[in-house]
């Protein structure tokens, strides 16, 4: 990893980035060819890369029901990555070493033969490339599918923490988590049946964009705002979500997911959280969460009779962007 900067004024993102330094890992994302995987986590694997936020020992190894060659993945992982990160972020040696550790697997989500395929190639890339068994499983796929890959990735061996040498293995879910209460806990239960709590890492990556972290900042640690940030003050707040991004490849998705269920149960909830959310107790994962339950908790239901006059609902329809 690169030192950090002799300057005196060191940030405190440099300060969080060299104690949060992970351990060597390889990714397995299903779903690779994906718009979620090439528009958002393949251009933030190799932002992360080219930042020294991940180790050198790594490899990519994407999954799907393309079929694609290694070369062909390693073009649409190039192509992504040059369409999403500026040219002055990246250059052409770490570009093509990001690339050249890519390869990609075809296969069924449910063919248990094929993630036996799967496994020989997952055990060569961590021989090859020194990740100490450490994995770390992305599913950039429909929720529908999240339990049958789970259930197969432990009938393969994958999904096990490996005691000999220490490796682990993560899986993360992305939001919709199920459709309503009882399927979201009956999917949560379908994960544990292989995987620890301790293995799940359920993300909305909303949360992630710089904007939205900035909130608590801009909230708790700003004499001019924390003191008048309450009802005596604030009539009313608007929370806008203004895309330019239109449905694109995305329309089975939103057949089956709505969205409703792709924006406001999850993006605009989190959002409405942490701008209404009373002062945490710390600023550690389990006090954020419960100061943002709370919320949540306070939130009064819409109620049915009056979805007339309290919801405008709206269609996608066909347009035009930019030309």
């Amino acid at each position: 990893m690169t030192p950090p900067s002799t300057n005196a004024r060191v940030t405190i993102r440099e300060r969080l980035c060299i104690e949060a330094m992970p351990d060597a890992c390889g990714v397995l994302m299903f779903g690779a060819s994906g718009d979620l995987a090439q528009r958002k986590v393949v251009p933030s694997l190799f932002g992360l890369y080219t930042k020294n936020l991940m180790r050198r020992a790594f490899f990519l190894i994407g999954y799907g029901r393309s079929v694609l060659t290694n070369a062909q993945f390693r073009a649409l992982v190039r192509e992504s990555i040059v369409a999403h990160i500026p040219a002055a972020q990246r250059d052409e040696d770490t570009l093509s070493t990001f690339v050249a550790a890519c390869s990609f697997v075809q296969g069924d989500y449910a063919d248990p033969a094929d993630y036996a395929d799967l496994r020989t190639h997952i055990r060569a890339e961590q021989a090859r490339s020194g990740t100490k068994g450490n994995l770390l499983v992305y599913l950039s796929v429909p929720p529908a599918i999240y339990a049958p890959i789970v259930q197969q990735l432990g009938t393969a061996g994958l999904a096990q923490e490996r005691q000999h040498n220490n490796g682990w293995v993560r899986v993360i879910v992305e939001k919709p988590l199920g459709h309503d209460l009882a399927s979201a806990r009956a999917l949560d239960a379908a994960l544990r049946t292989t995987l620890t709590e301790q293995q799940i890492y359920r993300i909305d990556h909303y949360v992630a964009k710089e904007t939205v972290q900035n909130i608590c900042m801009f909230r708790f640690a700003n004499v001019i705002f924390e003191p008048v940030w309450n009802a005596a003050y604030i009539d009313n707040v608007q929370i806008t979500v203004a895309e330019t991004v239109g449905v694109g490849e995305r329309a089975g998705y939103f057949e089956s997911a709505g969205i409703v269920r792709d924006m406001f149960q999850n993006h605009l909830m989190q959002l409405l959280a942490l701008v209404a959310m009373e002062p945490p107790t710390s600023f550690t994962a389990p006090a954020l969460h419960d100061a943002k339950a709370a919320v949540l908790r306070a939130v009064a239901p819409l109620a049915l009779d009056a979805a007339a006059t309290d919801i405008v609902r709206g269609q996608y329809e066909s347009g035009s962007l930019r030309g």
